[in-house]
């Protein structure tokens, strides 16, 4: 399990927030290679950011919706 956004400024990851979409891009490719398929998300997160950062970030790397819960 990868939390973003719930665990403060002191978590490990930071908010995803504070990552350009790059930055987000790398860390679910990296989800992705290692199998994981079930991303989170709500819309308290980073202020709903969160929710659109991954979102833009499935569409980048061609993930297709049917293979993410």
């Amino acid at each position: 399990t990868m939390t973003f956004g719930a665990a403060g400024e002191n978590a490990q990851w930071g908010l995803i927030a504070s990552l350009d979409q790059k930055g987000v891009n790398e860390i679910v490719a990296r989800s992705i290679a290692a199998g994981v398929n079930f991303f989170d998300t709500a819309d308290v997160y980073s202020f709903g950011q969160s929710e659109q950062l991954l979102g833009q970030s499935l569409k980048d790397l061609g993930v297709k919706r049917s293979d993410v819960v």
